[in-house]
Protein backbone atom coordinates (compact mmCIF):
# COMPACT_ATOMS: atom_id res chain seq x y z
CA UNK A 1 0.00 0.00 0.00
CA UNK A 2 1.22 3.45 -0.96
CA UNK A 3 0.92 6.32 1.16
CA UNK A 4 1.13 9.56 0.27
CA UNK A 5 2.57 12.08 2.74
CA UNK A 6 2.22 15.73 1.24
CA UNK A 7 5.97 18.09 1.24
CA UNK A 8 6.48 21.11 1.64
CA UNK A 9 7.01 21.42 -2.28
CA UNK A 10 3.41 19.55 -2.80
CA UNK A 11 1.51 21.71 -0.87
CA UNK A 12 2.71 24.84 -2.91
CA UNK A 13 0.26 26.25 -5.10
CA UNK A 14 1.25 26.36 -8.31
CA UNK A 15 -0.29 28.12 -11.54
CA UNK A 16 -1.63 26.19 -14.43
CA UNK A 17 -5.02 25.28 -16.02
CA UNK A 18 -8.33 24.90 -14.99
CA UNK A 19 -9.14 21.29 -16.44
CA UNK A 20 -12.69 22.07 -17.27
CA UNK A 21 -12.59 25.42 -18.83
CA UNK A 22 -9.03 26.06 -19.09
CA UNK A 23 -8.41 29.20 -17.58
CA UNK A 24 -5.81 29.52 -15.63
CA UNK A 25 -5.73 29.22 -12.35
CA UNK A 26 -3.18 29.11 -9.09
CA UNK A 27 -4.22 26.03 -7.07
CA UNK A 28 -3.32 23.25 -4.79
CA UNK A 29 -4.08 19.75 -6.15
CA UNK A 30 -7.50 18.52 -4.48
CA UNK A 31 -8.99 15.31 -4.09
CA UNK A 32 -12.24 14.41 -6.96
CA UNK A 33 -14.16 11.94 -7.43
CA UNK A 34 -16.84 10.76 -10.28
CA UNK A 35 -13.85 11.23 -12.33
CA UNK A 36 -13.54 15.21 -12.28
CA UNK A 37 -10.42 17.22 -13.30
CA UNK A 38 -8.11 17.67 -10.33
CA UNK A 39 -7.36 21.01 -10.94
CA UNK A 40 -10.21 23.41 -10.51
CA UNK A 41 -10.72 27.14 -11.22
CA UNK A 42 -12.72 28.49 -8.53
CA UNK A 43 -16.00 28.44 -10.76
CA UNK A 44 -15.70 25.84 -11.55
CA UNK A 45 -14.99 24.17 -8.74
CA UNK A 46 -18.29 25.79 -7.34
CA UNK A 47 -19.82 23.59 -10.36
CA UNK A 48 -17.87 20.83 -9.22
CA UNK A 49 -19.11 20.48 -5.59
CA UNK A 50 -23.07 21.26 -6.92
CA UNK A 51 -22.65 18.55 -9.13
CA UNK A 52 -20.90 16.07 -6.91
CA UNK A 53 -23.68 16.75 -4.05
CA UNK A 54 -26.70 16.47 -6.47
CA UNK A 55 -25.19 12.84 -7.80
CA UNK A 56 -24.74 12.09 -3.59
CA UNK A 57 -28.61 13.31 -3.30
CA UNK A 58 -30.09 10.86 -6.00
CA UNK A 59 -28.34 7.88 -4.81
CA UNK A 60 -29.44 8.73 -1.66
CA UNK A 61 -33.02 8.54 -2.65
CA UNK A 62 -32.11 6.19 -5.27
CA UNK A 63 -30.28 3.24 -3.42
CA UNK A 64 -33.07 2.49 -0.63
CA UNK A 65 -35.24 1.88 -3.53
CA UNK A 66 -33.35 -0.15 -6.08
CA UNK A 67 -32.13 -2.75 -3.17
CA UNK A 68 -35.97 -3.15 -1.91
CA UNK A 69 -36.99 -3.98 -5.64
CA UNK A 70 -34.17 -6.31 -6.35
CA UNK A 71 -34.64 -7.98 -2.99
CA UNK A 72 -38.21 -8.63 -3.63
CA UNK A 73 -37.86 -9.57 -7.31
CA UNK A 74 -34.71 -11.86 -6.17
CA UNK A 75 -37.30 -13.43 -3.89
CA UNK A 76 -40.42 -13.78 -6.33
CA UNK A 77 -37.39 -16.06 -8.51
CA UNK A 78 -36.12 -13.41 -10.95
CA UNK A 79 -32.16 -14.20 -11.55
CA UNK A 80 -29.83 -11.83 -10.10
CA UNK A 81 -28.23 -11.03 -13.89
CA UNK A 82 -31.71 -10.50 -15.26
CA UNK A 83 -32.40 -7.49 -12.63
CA UNK A 84 -29.36 -6.14 -12.98
CA UNK A 85 -29.83 -6.17 -16.41
CA UNK A 86 -33.23 -4.85 -15.72
CA UNK A 87 -31.13 -1.74 -13.65
CA UNK A 88 -28.74 -0.82 -16.71
CA UNK A 89 -32.00 -0.21 -18.80
CA UNK A 90 -33.84 2.00 -16.84
CA UNK A 91 -32.66 5.03 -17.90
CA UNK A 92 -34.29 3.84 -21.09
CA UNK A 93 -37.75 4.00 -19.44
CA UNK A 94 -37.96 7.27 -16.53
CA UNK A 95 -41.80 8.27 -18.20
CA UNK A 96 -44.30 6.07 -16.19
CA UNK A 97 -45.87 4.73 -19.42
CA UNK A 98 -42.49 3.66 -20.16
CA UNK A 99 -42.81 4.32 -23.44
CA UNK A 100 -42.60 8.21 -24.08
CA UNK A 101 -38.65 7.69 -24.62
CA UNK A 102 -37.56 4.39 -25.76
CA UNK A 103 -36.88 6.00 -28.98
CA UNK A 104 -33.62 7.41 -27.11
CA UNK A 105 -30.56 6.22 -28.30
CA UNK A 106 -28.67 6.30 -25.20
CA UNK A 107 -29.92 6.43 -21.49
CA UNK A 108 -27.98 9.49 -20.65
CA UNK A 109 -30.37 11.02 -23.87
CA UNK A 110 -33.70 9.30 -22.08
CA UNK A 111 -32.56 11.28 -18.32
CA UNK A 112 -32.33 14.43 -20.66
CA UNK A 113 -35.75 14.29 -21.45
CA UNK A 114 -37.09 14.08 -17.86
CA UNK A 115 -35.22 16.30 -16.75
CA UNK A 116 -36.05 18.76 -19.51
CA UNK A 117 -40.03 17.81 -18.88
CA UNK A 118 -39.03 18.48 -14.69
CA UNK A 119 -37.57 21.89 -15.34
CA UNK A 120 -40.63 23.13 -17.67
CA UNK A 121 -42.85 21.54 -14.83
CA UNK A 122 -44.89 19.48 -17.11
Amino acid sequence: MTTFTPTARSTQPRADRCESCAAPVPHLPQPYGLGRPAILCPTCAARVSLENAAADHLHALIYPTVLAWARHWKGAGVGAGALGSLLALEGHFWNPDGALYRDCDEAEAAAAAVIDEAIAGR
